[in-house]
């Protein structure tokens, strides 16, 4: 029998050493050579306000912020100017450009070399890149690209794989039930590539073999992701008279993706619980769903038991990954059990994925419904290592004869679902 620890470890030890993130970037140009160059960043979102983080961890300091958005022009961002394309075209023509828009990434190159700009300044532009799984490594996945450039960042990969040892009974149980040789293989590449500290080439082997979008729409620009694949997959499948509970609706999208696979498969759903606690997410979703029939909208979170707690909102944070119940929150919040909530009543499909690692507390206020309705379920396990073997576990405990599987549901590091159904 297979050693499931000791095989993620020789994953982790074979996996060859891969460029680093200033040489994926900046190709050939060593730490002494950007220091001689003013560098732009091209796109001040949230990608490019990761990337200037990112380089100043490496000792590179961007001098400036680019934007095609002339609100912005004359504004700082995280401490730097943003200048329009104009001022960037009369006073920095010899600056070294990193775009950091991958919305607008292929306009802005042909922006740059259409006025004047020679390709060698250019950087992260697609042809730079090499190839597709480059640019969603760099991309795609901004929001764990600070994790692996920290300066404690081998003490993090020392603590994971001490998890990974300390949970060896575990893991092994759950890759013994899960149902096939597709989700058993999933749960060690997941767990090596994390407890890797995000290696490139493992990176690289989960998106070609595990990443839905990239194995349905190839390698070009893969849109559709986790809300999508959520209802289209080859496990779970909708029926006439679906009762579907979103925890963690967000501002609707998954409402929307639901509805429109109804349709798609020629089925009618009979109702919708939502339960979203942050403020603005809420209102969006009201507006975003508001042509839709028979929701039940909850401006509440769901936990183990009913009450109040902290919850950090979605004005308090940089990515709605970081929107999580926390002591440290800045709003106080009404939580529900789900048994509690629905009092008996019959729903047929439970999606959970509110953002940070609670499902396995949601679980255990929603055991009752979970044993009485077996509904179908769609649960996040990929909100820390853990997850990934903590989440079949819990519903394991709940109802043993549910078959488990595992799919990656996005073009990057996250959206490991577990899905489970009888």
């Amino acid at each position: 029998m297979i050693n499931i620890v000791e095989e993620i470890f020789k994953r982790i030890n074979t996996a060859k050493k891969s460029e680093s993130f200033l040489e994926r970037v900046f190709k050939r140009n060593t730490p002494e050579d950007l220091k001689s160059k003013t560098i732009v960043l091209f796109g001040s979102g949230s990608l490019g306000q990761e990337y200037k983080k990112a380089f100043n961890i490496l000792d590179v300091f961007p001098a400036y912020f680019c934007d095609n958005s002339a609100s912005k022009h004359g504004t700082m961002c995280c401490g730097l100017p943003i200048i329009s394309f104009n001022e960037l075209k009369e006073d920095f023509k010899d600056a070294y450009i990193v775009i950091t828009s991958f919305k607008y990434l292929d306009e802005i190159t042909a922006q740059l070399l259409n006025n004047g700009f020679s390709s060698d300044q250019i950087f992260c532009k697609r042809s730079d890149l090499g190839n597709e799984i480059h640019l969603m490594n760099l991309y795609a996945n901004s929001s764990t690209m600070s994790f692996a450039l920290t300066a404690n960042s081998e003490q993090c990969i020392e603590n994971s794989l001490e998890i990974l040892k300390n949970n060896k009974d575990k893991i092994a149980e759950v890759y013994n039930f899960l149902e096939d040789s597709k989700s058993k293989e999933l749960l060690i590449t997941k767990l090596a590539l994390f407890a890797s500290g995000e290696n490139y080439n493992l990176f690289k082997y989960l998106i070609l073999n595990f990443s839905e979008p990239v194995l349905e729409f190839g390698l070009g620009n893969p849109m559709e992701h986790e809300v999508y694949y959520y209802f289209n997959n080859d496990v779970l499948s909708l029926t006439n008279g679906e009762k579907y509970v979103d925890i963690g609706a967000a501002d609707g999208d998954t409402i929307i993706t639901f509805t429109d696979a109804c349709s798609k498969n020629g089925v009618e759903y009979e109702k919708i619980y939502a339960f979203e606690p942050d403020p603005e997410n809420y209102k969006k979703m009201l507006k975003n769903t508001k042509q839709y029939s028979n929701i039940s909208y909850q401006q509440k979170g769901l936990w183990s038991k009913s009450g109040k707690m902290r919850f950090l909102s979605h004005d308090q944070v940089r990515h709605d990954e970081e929107m999580a119940i926390s002591d440290s929150g800045n709003l106080e919040i009404e939580v529900v059990e789900l048994d509690e909530f629905l009092e008996g009543q019959d729903v047929t499909f439970i999606k959970m994925d509110p953002p940070g690692n609670v499902v396995p507390e949601l679980l255990k206020g929603s055991e009752k419904t979970i044993k009485a309705c077996k509904p179908k379920l769609a649960l996040g396990a990929y909100h820390s290592l853990e997850a990934i073997f903590e989440v079949p576990l819990a519903v394991h405990e709940i109802w043993p004869d549910y078959k488990f599987y595992l799919r990656h549901l996005s073009f990057h590091a996250n959206e490991t679902d577990l899905l489970a159904t009888l």
